[in-house]
Order: structure tokens, then C-alpha cells, then sequence
């Protein structure tokens, strides 16, 4: 047995059962068991050596396969590189480095839930203070007659992989088992292998778990110019072997011969250990755990594919990794809890991509709103008029924005909703804030649970590229699918604006505002002549001349209102083939305009009651819509913060401009007519 440290705080503090003690190395030695050595007992791991390396600790883990543990979600990889070590997350050095005794080919077989032992296939018998069991799942194989033949495969392991491509040499034709991820998965794997494949599905569609109707069928379209034949409502009958090979037999009557059959017809968790001693398990199987990750056995933890929560088997890794985080916290004391998981997950499913993000699955009291293409299909979640879920398939515009905007669950109102129908746009405009801009918790690799807070304080520690920030942080490095935003953190792909040119204008310009309403805030009241014999001036003009005083009131006027107007381009079809920059530059001039034509139609004289408080709404508005102008004409220019506060600002403007048209109205009617 080897020590580890690893946690710095009471090793059992969530159960309230340990003393403190004056220093770590006095701590009681502790010893945690790992049953399963995949990726989420990997990540468990490896979190307990890099967050916590103090309190000493004994761990020992127990894998069943012959290899250490390596990316299962990167699995059809192999075939590239041929190579089990390009999958592999760290070599047997790395757990002896960090004091972890790694027991490979060598399965527990056994739980004593009385003496707290685990004993494993070779015959080791190791005692556990915490028992983490990261069984993670086995592929399910359906109750057909033939699944027992040479030639058919399930589609979990390297060691599946390695058959596979065994059996592939001089093979023509394979059949998949399964129009689900795991099934399309194995089906882009054989097509690699240069096999003609059918991919055979019970339900009418693909992915019936996670599409509806219309995204399925655009699924099927895409993965059929692959080459790849989709036949879905066929219930698998049989297999038999025939001299020209595997007969797969449908209850219709069809069938279909292969030289392979691979069966991806889903997982089944492996609870069997639990099961044998008598653990909680879930109606459909699994291990019941609570938000802590416990199971019913208060020394007994389960996280991954095995694990049942809230009546949820997560098949995906992302969930998984989160369990394993969150058990660690748990360990250290700190009250962290699992409540689900429904982030984003970008799959690229034989050269086509497939999003689900946010709450996909649950319609309850939402609307749904669809656009479809020859190419691309997306349909939103929205509960409460704001943004819950998405589902996409093919090209999904502004698919970073929308990811961006579910994680906040931002308002979605009704001339949105009326452009994406149309368009499959939500916003006018393509930029948006780039990643760095965005919220500290936004979630941007839902595999390693890294947000763009984790991400900006690894660049703050001097990690600058896609490299380092995977290497300090994990983002990237499972399904690889938030490269995007990554790189796009980075600098490596910058949001470009096409209106670049508009950008400085509306900086400019509103720099200029700023000007006048400094004169219009700090300038003192122009002070007109009290005798007539002193020659007429400009201000006198401007200030006591009727025709002019209507000439500036009504002009001021307009330019506020016009400008008001603008505001509301995202709701009007008047200016739907206007570019939004060049609205913007027009709405920051006008506004400006307005500023100087008020210096003159007042004389720098603020009034009093009702004069004096449209006076001081139009400067507070003005001040704040300067203040947007800039941030947003400078905002590749500014540093993160700065940039976050173009949101709030933004907000304030538009609070602050709507009073006004009352306002005018008000003083308009008390000048002229009252």
C-alpha cells in the first residue's frame, strides 16, 4: 500500500465523524479504494492529487482491463493512430509518482460492507475507509438469438476496437445494432475501415432519446451521403451464420447480410457489485446516490455511468466528470452537491454536428420554437421568456451566442422569436461579446466542468495559448469540441466585426458627446441683456426669438425622438435591411446632434420642476448611451472588465431614454398650451 497525500481538511468531515488535528502529517493515514479505473474513476484521481496534496492518504485502485485508464469518449480515434497509448490519460509512472497503487486486470469481485473490504479476482483483500465505486456502464446486448456468434461485436473497449478491425480485414459489409450515439459512433468507426455499414434502429427516427422528428430526419439525411444506409423501424429478429455470413433477420420480413455485426443498442450501468452487497439500487438499475454522491452505505460513494441520481443514469462523460469533482470536494469538507447536468454537448457524429444544450429534454410549460434548412436544423427551450435549451443539427447559427445566452437564461422577447423564425437568427448581429466577455461562471468545457472564470485565471498564472490552458486547466482534452471557444478565448479566432470602420466612428462620436454634456453639467447659464440698447446676439436669437426657440425645441425633438426609434430597430421591420452598425452609428450621431441643439435651444439653463427634470433624464441617458458608445466602439481595445460592464450599462441607457418622450410631451403641452 502506498500513502498520498491528498486532502488537506478532516478526512471525514462531511460525516462529521473525524477530530482536527494540529498538522496534517499527525492525521490518521486514510484509506479510499477505487473500484474502476475509466475515465471517471480517472478524474477523480486526478483531482484528488491536484487540488489537495497535503493529508496523507492510501489509495489503491482497481481496473478490470489490462490497460491504466484512457479516453473512451475519443475511442474511435484508435483506428487513427493505432496506438492505445495516444488514448491513454497517464502512464503507469504517473500513479506511481503520486503514491497510487494501480491494480490492472485484477476486478473486485467482492464487497464486505461489515469489515469495509474489497476483495479482487487475484485474491487481494484491501481494507477502505471510503469506497468509490466508478463502475461506469457494460454496452448492452439485447436478448436476440445470435448475439452469442463470431463476427458480432459490442462497441465499448480498445479490446471491442482491436476485434473489430480484426474481423474488418477482407470484410465487406458490417451492420450496426443501434441508431443511437453509441450506435452512429461505431458506424463511423466501420466506414473508416472502408466497410459498407447499415445502421438498424427500432424507433422511427435516430437518436429518438435526444431529437425530435424533423432534427432526426435531417440527421439521417446527412449521415446517409456518407454512404451509410439508415433503416430505422426494423425490430432485430435474429442472426444466423450462413455460408455468405451473418444473417440479420428484421420481424418485418427484410434482412440483410454482413461479414460483422456490431451491437450499440445502449449501456446498462454496472451495478453488480452494489447489487451483491445489497446497496440501494434504481427501478431501471444503476446505484442511488444523493447530491453528495453517497450511496445508502454512508462510506460507500458512486459516481459515473453506475450511479443513479435523482432517477438519472448520465450516459455521457461531462456529467461523470462533474460527479467525481464534486465527490472530492465533498471529501475535503466543502459543501459542494451534484444537482444534475444539462450542459452544452457539441458531438460531431460523422462529419455532422449535433448540439444539445441547456434543458433539451423537459418541455414542461415551454414553447419550442424550430427553423429548419436544406442543412441545418435548430429548435429552441423557452420556459418563462427566457432561453432554456437547444437543440441543433448541422450549422447552427450563432451557436456560441446561444450557448452563452442558455447558461444565463437570458430573455428572449418577441421580435427575436419572430427573426429566428425567419432567419434562424435570434440576434441582428453576428459578434456579440466574445468569450472573454462573458460571465465568469459560462460554462465553456462541460467535459472538465471549466468555466471562462477558470480559463481567465490560468491566463492570469501566464497560460496565453490553447496548449498551456489545456495543460494547466483540462479544457479541450476530452471530447475536444469547445476548441472553438477556446481558441477564440485566446485570440487564436477573434470575433471580427465586419464594421470596424463604424466601431471608431461610434467611439468618436460619443467621445464627443461626452464633451457636450460636460459643458451642459459644469457650463454656468448664458446671461442675456437686460437693456435694448445693447446690440442683438446669437444667444439672444436662439433664447428669445420665437421662430428659433420652435426651430431648436422641434429639432431637438425629433432628433430624440428619431433616436428613440432606432433603439427599437430589433423590433420593427423598418429597418430590417439596415446594417445593425451603421443603425448604431446613426442612433450615437443623432443623440450627439441632440446634445449640441439642446446646448442651444437652453443656454445651458437646467429650468426648474418639469423643465428641470426632462433636463436632467435627457443629460443621465445621454451620459449613460456615451458610456455604451465607447465601450462598445473600444471594445477590442478594453481589458476583460471593462468590457463586462457594457451589459449593465446598456441596460441603464434604455431605462433612462423611455421617460422621455412623456417628458417632451409634458413640456410641449405646459409651453404651448397651458
Amino acid at each position: 500500500m502506498f500513502s498520498l497525500s491528498v486532502f488537506a481538511q478532516q478526512p471525514h468531515a462531511e460525516t462529521g465523524d473525524a477530530t482536527s488535528d494540529s498538522t496534517a502529517s499527525d492525521a490518521p493515514c486514510e484509506s479510499i479504494v477505487v473500484v474502476g479505473n475509466g475515465p471517471v474513476g480517472f478524474r477523480f484521481l486526478r483531482d484528488m492529487v491536484d487540488r489537495q496534496p497535503r493529508t496523507r492518504r492510501e489509495i489503491t485502485v482497481f481496473g478490470e482491463e489490462p490497460l491504466p485508464a484512457y479516453d473512451r469518449v475519443n475511442l474511435t480515434k484508435y483506428l487513427d493512430s493505432q496506438s492505445a497509448d495516444a488514448l491513454q490519460y497517464e502512464p503507469r509512472s504517473w500513479y506511481e509518482s503520486h503514491g497510487v497503487a494501480l491494480h490492472t486486470n485484477d476486478p473486485v469481485i467482492n464487497i464486505d460492507r461489515t469489515t469495509q473490504q474489497v476483495t479482487a479476482a487475484s485474491g487481494r483483500v484491501v481494507r477502505y475507509d471510503r469506497l468509490v465505486l466508478a463502475t461506469g456502464s457494460r454496452a448492452f446486448i439485447p436478448p436476440i438469438p445470435g448475439t452469442d456468434l463470431d463476427g458480432v461485436f459490442a462497441y465499448r473497449t480498445i479490446d471491442d476496437l482491436e476485434r473489430i478491425r480484426d474481423a474488418a480485414r477482407g470484410g465487406r459489409r458490417a451492420v450496426v445494432l443501434g441508431g443511437g450515439l453509441l450506435g452512429l459512433e461505431a458506424a463511423d468507426a466501420l466506414k473508416r475501415l472502408g466497410l459498407q455499414v447499415f445502421v438498424v434502429e427500432m424507433a422511427p427516427v435516430l437518436m429518438p432519446r435526444q431529437l425530435d422528428n424533423e432534427g432526426a430526419d435531417l440527421l439521417r439525411r446527412m449521415v446517409e451521403t456518407q454512404q451509410i444506409r439508415i433503416l430505422t423501424q426494423r425490430q432485430t429478429q435474429k442472426i444466423t451464420q450462413i455460408e455468405e455470413g451473418l444473417h440479420v433477420q428484421f420481424s418485418n420480413g427484410e434482412s440483410v447480410v454482413a461479414d460483422l455485426v456490431v451491437v450499440a443498442a445502449g449501456i446498462r450501468p454496472r451495478d453488480e457489485l452494489a447489487r451483491d452487497c445489497e446497496l440501494e439500487l434504481g427501478e431501471r438499475g444503476g446505484i442511488v446516490v444523493d447530491d453528495g454522491l453517497k450511496t445508502s452505505d454512508s462510506c460507500i460513494y458512486a459516481v459515473g455511468e453506475c450511479a443513479v441520481h435523482n432517477g438519472t443514469i448520465y450516459g455521457l462523460a461531462a456529467p461523470g466528470f462533474r460527479m467525481a469533482t464534486t465527490l472530492v470536494d465533498r471529501l475535503r469538507g466543502i459543501e459542494a452537491a451534484f444537482s444534475g447536468s444539462n450542459e452544452a454537448t457539441r458531438l460531431k457524429l460523422i462529419g455532422t454536428n449535433v448540439v444539445f444544450s441547456g434543458d433539451y429534454l423537459d418541455l414542461t410549460r415551454a414553447t419550442t420554437l424550430a427553423h429548419e434548412t436544406a442543412d441545418a436544423y435548430t429548435k429552441l427551450i423557452i420556459r418563462r421568456g427566457r432561453l432554456v435549451g437547444m437543440i441543433g443539427v448541422g450549422q447552427v447559427q450563432q451557436q456560441d451566442r446561444l450557448q452563452e445566452a442558455i447558461d444565463q437564461k437570458r430573455r428572449v422577447f418577441l421580435w427575436q422569436t419572430r427573426r429566428f423564425q425567419k432567419s434562424g437568427r435570434l440576434w441582428s448581429s453576428d459578434a456579440g461579446i466574445g468569450v472573454a466577455a462573458w460571465p465568469a461562471q459560462t460554462m465553456i468545457c462541460s467535459c472538465n466542468n471549466i468555466t471562462r472564470g477558470d480559463l481567465t485565471v490560468a491566463t492570469e498564472r501566464g497560460c496565453l495559448t490553447v496548449e498551456s490552458l489545456a495543460a494547466s486547466t483540462g479544457a479541450t482534452t476530452s471530447c475536444g469540441s469547445c476548441l472553438p471557444l477556446v481558441q477564440q478565448f485566446c485570440g487564436q479566432t477573434r470575433v471580427t466585426s465586419k464594421s470596424s470602420r463604424a466601431d471608431t466612428l461610434v467611439a468618436a462620436i460619443s467621445g464627443v458627446a461626452f464633451v457636450l454634456l460636460g459643458f451642459l453639467i459644469f457650463a454656468q447659464p448664458v446671461v442675456l441683456p437686460t437693456t435694448v440698447q445693447t446690440a442683438v446676439t446669437l444667444w439672444q436669437t436662439l433664447l428669445q426669438d420665437f421662430f428659433w426657440k420652435q426651430v431648436t425645441g422641434y429639432s431637438l425633438t425629433a432628433l430624440t425622438l428619431t433616436s428613440l426609434l432606432i433603439t427599437v430597430r430589433k423590433r420593427t421591420r423598418m429597418f430590417r435591411n439596415v446594417r445593425y452598425a451603421s443603425m448604431r452609428v446613426v442612433h450615437v450621431a443623432m443623440a450627439t446632434a441632440a446634445l449640441a441643439v439642446l446646448i442651444a435651444h437652453t443656454g445651458f439653463h437646467r429650468g426648474s420642476n418639469l423643465n428641470l427634470a426632462l433636463f436632467s433624464v435627457f443629460i443621465a441617458a445621454s451620459l449613460s448611451g456615451s458610456v455604451v458608445g465607447l465601450l462598445a466602439g473600444l471594445e477590442q481595445r478594453l481589458p476583460v472588465r471593462l468590457r463586462g460592464l457594457r451589459r449593465p450599462m446598456t441596460l441603464w441607457h434604455i431605462l433612462l431614454l423611455w421617460p422621455l418622450p412623456l417628458l417632451i410631451i409634458f413640456h410641449v403641452v405646459s409651453v404651448y398650451y397651458l
